[in-house]
């Protein structure tokens, strides 16, 4: 892959829809998948990701970001 590949998929924060995964689409996800975030903080509606495990509906989630990053 290049670069200009590698890159084509990054953008600010700012272009990223918010809430992407929302209560909706959590409910909408066959029970027992699992949810993985690596791209941007805002995507996964943190809340409505919560619920979903606490009920059992998800059974898993992995998150690579955060609405609030801690500064480093």
């Amino acid at each position: 892959m290049t670069a200009e590949k590698a890159e084509s998929g990054q953008s600010d924060q700012s272009d990223v829809p918010h809430h992407l995964v929302s209560p909706r689409v959590l409910g909408r996800m066959r029970r027992g998948a699992a949810v993985v975030n690596v791209s941007h903080g805002g995507l996964v509606d943190a809340t409505a990701l919560a619920e979903a495990l606490h009920s059992g509906h998800v059974s898993g989630a992995a998150l690579d970001v955060f609405a609030q990053e801690t500064p480093a």
